[in-house]
């Protein structure tokens, strides 16, 4: 299973189980006006102002998004052999925002992303050491 294995620890297969059942709740309008907001200055300049791609692949319609494991980890740690630097010097809060906003814009549709979920991905990152 490729999701699990991006973390490559049986930790990572917990927390995609945990990932998967977070997927349910839509975002607010708060949270997505945050993330909307942390999008444009973060990282519309790559994916597009509407998710449509650039520099950086199209959010919109995305098989990547509906996984709350995936989204998360690449804005932490970056996909550096794609050109994506990290994003892990943003808080919980902003991280959070921007995954429930690319998750949930675009024709997308796949449920909020909490800071304390973005908390426990880093922690699970953090204790699975260095990865591509």
């Amino acid at each position: 299973m490729r999701k699990a294995g991006i973390i490559g620890s049986a930790a990572g297969i917990a927390l995609l189980s945990t990932a998967v059942v977070a997927q349910v709740t839509p975002p607010t309008a708060e949270v997505m006006a945050a993330g909307a907001t942390a999008f444009s200055r973060n990282c519309a300049v790559c994916h597009g102002a509407e998710g449509g791609g650039g520099a950086g692949p199209q959010l919109a319609g995305n098989p990547i998004t509906a996984s709350t494991l995936g989204v998360v980890q690449i804005i932490i740690n970056g996909y550096l052999n794609h050109g994506m630097p990290p994003f892990g010097h943003l808080s919980d809060d902003v991280i959070a925002s921007i995954a429930s906003y690319i998750r949930n814009s675009w024709g997308n549709s796949h449920g909020e992303v909490t800071p304390a979920l973005v908390a426990e991905i880093r922690q699970s990152l953090a204790a699975a050491g260095p990865g591509e």
